[in-house]
């Protein structure tokens, strides 16, 4: 195993990423700097040394934020918010500093993934109803409004199965032009039971397990990936095939699944334990329980009725 570390460099609300040279592995991908840690180095000094080669500061300290198991490589993210001097790309392409948000713009490696989805997505996520007519604006009405909220969801995966092929086009584009008008900010994942390459204009998709089952191969690194997982071998081929996030449920008794079997926060608890992947608490989890799911490791909580009018 190849331990490397890397740091999180925050200033001013914005995060630090450089772009790897074209020669090298994963040439011109965008990662968070660091390299490998050395013999007889922990991460913080190797990390230390890392930037001062790589971007010219100097740090005094970090703080651990995730470790992430790729193949043979084992990354430790460190976050970094007090450094001296000015980053320069003195051994990459490029250096940008970038809106957390903005981070899913950039493709980075599968390594770096979960670092990059932990700072971009919040921790409010938001599924929709599938749609119950053919009534588009009806539908809106039931879920758009939580947009506005003082603590709006972070992300929002638009469901229309329910619907025939053209409606559920149609659907899907009313309602990312609709929450583009209200939110700038707001990740749209467009809902799916098969794999799909072809996003038109959301920012990733969110597969159901019959869709991840279909998939065998690593994603592209360009698309955001959310999978639906209910137990440890799904959380397992979830990291194979690269995904960034992953919901996990149900937690309780829920009205949309009754014959499914609640695992309870405990069984949450354990599964979630030392995985980089970010993890939404799913199923009987109010909204306003937050905290209490990010006690049990969770990192934030994806919902349904509760974001409901």
């Amino acid at each position: 195993m190849i331990e490397v570390v890397a740091g999180v460099l925050h200033r001013d609300g914005r995060v630090l990423i450089a772009k790897r040279p074209a020669h090298k592995r994963h040439g011109g991908l965008w990662e968070f700097p660091g390299g490998k840690i050395e013999s007889g180095e922990d991460a913080h000094m190797a990390l230390v040394r890392e930037l001062r080669e790589e971007l010219g500061i100097e740090i005094a300290a970090s703080a651990p934020l995730v470790s992430v198991r790729d193949g043979h490589i084992a990354l430790h993210a460190r976050r970094v918010e007090v450094f001296a001097g000015e980053p320069q790309a003195l051994e990459h392409d490029q250096v940008v500093w970038a809106q957390p948000r903005e981070l899913l713009r950039f493709a980075m490696p599968p390594v770096d993934r979960p670092v990059r989805a932990r700072l971009a997505c919040g921790p409010r996520w938001l599924i929709t109803p599938e749609p119950e007519a053919s009534n588009c604006e009806a539908w809106l009405s039931r879920w758009l409004p939580a947009l506005r909220l003082p603590e709006p969801p972070d992300l929002i995966s638009v469901r229309t199965k329910s619907l025939g092929e053209t409606e559920r086009a149609h659907f899907a584009a009313q309602a990312l032009a609709a929450a583009r008008r209200v939110s700038s900010t707001v990740i749209l994942l467009r809902h799916t039971d098969h794999p799909i390459s072809e996003l038109h204009g959301f920012d990733g998709a969110h597969f159901s397990q019959s869709a991840a089952r279909a998939c065998t191969q690593r994603r592209p690194a360009a698309q955001l990936l959310a999978i639906s997982t209910h137990d440890s071998d799904e959380l397992d081929h979830a990291e194979r095939i690269g995904a960034d996030l992953v919901c996990l449920g149900p937690v309780h008794s829920t009205a949309s699944h009754p014959e499914a079997t609640p695992m309870g926060w405990p069984a949450f608890a354990a599964l979630t334990r030392n995985r980089a992947l970010p993890v939404y608490a799913l199923g009987g989890v109010a909204i306003d329980q937050l905290p209490l799911a990010q006690q049990q490791g969770a990192h934030g909580i994806a919902a349904i009725r509760s974001w409901l009018r």
